[in-house]
């Protein structure tokens, strides 16, 4: 948890923050959005799915305007894991 300043508010908040170290060697920045798709497709970490965790970071940003089109490439590849 990081404290966090919301940019609507001011306000501060404590946060889950995700990070990428890119010189990892299980990080692979490089991906297609069929490969990213694939990989994430049976994956599952401490917080659930990961194409949930997909799904939810191409909708979330996007509901404040924010797109991110390889996110969305990628969630578009997939259904979340309920309609799987």
């Amino acid at each position: 948890m990081l404290p966090v300043t919301l940019l609507d508010s001011g306000a501060r908040r404590r946060a889950v923050a995700y990070v990428a170290d890119r010189s990892a060697p299980s990080c692979a920045p490089a991906l297609t959005p069929e490969e990213t798709a694939a990989r994430i497709a049976g994956a599952r970490g401490v917080f659930g799915d990961n194409r949930d965790y997909l799904h939810a970071t191409a909708r979330q940003p996007a509901a404040l305007g924010v797109r991110d089109a390889a996110v969305q490439r990628a969630a578009a590849q997939l259904p979340p894991a309920g309609e799987a």
